[in-house]
């Protein structure tokens, strides 16, 4: 019997369409654990009735309710970090907790800083605090400091996607600074070299230089052979210098 009843609630709650929303949050808060709401299966068309106007409205409001609760988390799970204004718009880390800066952040002297995008990447992750003037910023703040000049609204939201379905996304480094390094550490630092990728440019370079040994000895053959030997053929175009009206007057 339990499993029958069990099966008619989800029977329920799927053809109720957004309503398992309300399931699914009645649950996380009994059980005290967050997650991210699961929708269900949209109606084709709105139909006017008062049943389904009441549930949409029910759905939204629980939505917002449940967005609007605090998250929270482990602090050994989260990493700190200071945000120095301009003119160096960076985070500065603090403290290092997880994998996060395998692929993100460049390190200063031994020390590890965050561009503005990645920084608030790490925030929407709820895995960094950033303190600003020994206060911690929240999610609002923080799109409103980090989020100017350069950083634009749009240009943060492709660096977002692309990062969260599995892109490495890095800036790449000034020119300036390239030809003012000196030593070949200084000149790698914040870049990530795949080695496939530097393999595979040898490999066209070797290609590339004995294509082009192939070419100059074929053209330094032809030149010792007779002019007679080679058949050159005069290309004329189909079409004077004359104007054409119609298709008829060319053809």
């Amino acid at each position: 019997m339990d499993e029958v009843s069990e099966n008619c609630e989800e029977t329920t709650v799927d053809q109720e369409g957004d309503f398992d929303i309300l399931t699914f949050a009645t649950k996380e808060r009994k059980s005290g654990v967050g997650g991210i709401l699961k929708r269900g299966v949209k109606d084709f068309e709105p139909d006017g009735s008062n049943r389904q106007n009441e549930l949409l409205t029910e759905s939204l409001n629980t939505l917002q309710d449940f967005l609007q609760e605090e998250r929270s988390g482990s602090s050994r799970q989260i990493c700190k970090a200071t945000w120095h204004p301009a003119p160096i718009n960076k985070a500065h880390i603090t403290t290092i907790h997880g994998n996060h800066f395998h692929n993100m952040g460049h390190t200063i002297k031994g020390e590890i800083w965050l561009y503005p995008e990645e920084a608030l990447l790490l925030m929407e992750r709820g895995a960094l605090v950033i303190d600003y003037d020994d206060v911690p910023m929240s999610i609002q703040h923080a799109y409103t400091m980090l989020i100017r000049e350069w950083l634009t609204l749009e240009k943060y939201q492709v660096y977002a996607y692309l990062k969260r379905i599995g892109y490495t996304v890095i800036r790449p480094l000034p020119q300036d600074s390239l030809q003012t390094s000196t030593s070949p550490q200084e000149k790698l630092q914040g870049t990530i070299i795949n080695p496939l990728s530097s393999y595979t440019a040898l490999l066209l370079s070797r290609i590339t230089f004995i294509s082009t040994s192939f070419s100059r000895l074929i053209s330094n053959f032809f030149k010792f052979l007779p002019r007679s030997d080679l058949h050159e053929e005069e290309i004329n175009s189909i079409v004077t210098s004359e104007s054409c009206d119609t298709y008829e007057i060319q053809y």
